[in-house]
């Protein structure tokens, strides 16, 4: 891996204690490498020496699945593995328990291209093939074998695993150049400090969490209620799944047509408080997680499937 890859390549970017950040610092500068003493968080082992994490490249983010060679107390990145699109791994990692028939197996849920193939002969080994078609549409593959044990323990890790790929994906997007696409005119770079200032941009964060409620509400998901005096909430799951499908552009779309309500603790319009600065300093992915305390209220009933 050359250094420009490794340097744009950083491995499991979720929330991180001050070691554990410089820990991912280190698995980007050195190629993948960490320490058994100290592994990063969003780095999941299943066994064997194979671990799952996400990993961000430019705004793309990716799920793997890779075998790792240990010498010493020191971790290393091998080819075997695979890499999956964020949204294969509901069907993996989702199910409630590892296959034992080939009725259920997931891989007829992949698209019809078969980019992925999980097979076994004995359901206690199963091989993941990873299939991708260059420009001229010829095949190359990639696969790793997986035991029940280990898929058991993804299956086990699932939210987890959702969780850092969310933050990943949350944490590399560009919410200023598709908010550039929707505002009519130049946005400023920063503006002078006052308190009407400093409220109206603590305001803009509160705009875009009813922006992102709205939005998961309009594709589906419920918003909290309380039915025969018991508080209903979402499964934080069914969050994770709906927001996976999230977008740059409909999240900025439905910001910034949230803009232009007056309020009367503000001077001006929410939409004169929004500056280049604010979009440099935000944390789309602690917005995501302080929506999901939302719609996922603790200690409440979980709204199931056949419930409406």
């Amino acid at each position: 891996m050359s250094e420009t890859h490794s340097e744009k390549r950083k491995l499991g970017k979720a929330v991180e204690s001050s070691a554990n950040k410089k820990a991912r610092r280190e698995v980007s500068k050195n190629d993948g490498k960490f320490n058994e003493d100290c592994i990063p968080d969003g780095i999941f082992p299943i066994g064997d020496d194979i671990f799952v994490f996400a990993s961000t490249y430019y705004d793309s983010v990716s799920v793997h699945i890779r075998r790792f060679k240990k010498y010493g107390k020191t971790y290393y990145p091998t080819p075997e593995g695979i890499t999956l699109v964020p949204s294969w791994i509901e069907y993996i990692m989702g199910k409630k328990k590892v296959p034992e028939s080939q009725e259920e197996l997931p891989s007829a849920l992949f698209p019809l291209e078969q980019h992925i193939q999980i097979t076994s002969e004995n359901f206690i080994d199963f091989t993941f093939k990873r299939i991708k078609y260059g420009p001229d549409k010829d095949p190359t593959f990639k696969e790793i074998i997986i035991s029940r044990e280990q898929w058991a323990e993804m299956i086990e890790k699932y939210g987890a695993i959702e969780n850092a790929v969310i933050d990943n994906k949350f944490q590399c997007m560009n919410l200023l150049t598709a908010y550039k696409t929707f505002c009519d005119g130049p946005i400023e770079n920063t503006l002078p400090f006052s308190l009407d200032v400093s409220l109206g941009q603590k305001y803009l964060a509160q705009i875009l969490k009813k922006s992102i409620c709205n939005l998961l509400n309009e594709k589906g998901l419920k918003q909290p209620q309380t039915l025969a005096e018991e508080l209903w909430g979402n499964r934080k799951e069914t969050f994770n799944s709906y927001v996976l499908s999230l977008e740059a552009n409909e999240i900025a779309e439905c910001f910034y047509n949230n803009l232009f309500e007056n309020e009367h603790f503000l001077l001006l319009k929410p939409v004169n408080y929004v500056t280049e600065e604010f979009f440099k300093n935000l944390r789309l992915d602690i917005i995501l997680r302080e929506v999901r305390d939302i719609l996922c209220p603790p200690d409440c009933f979980e709204y199931y499937e056949d419930f409406v």
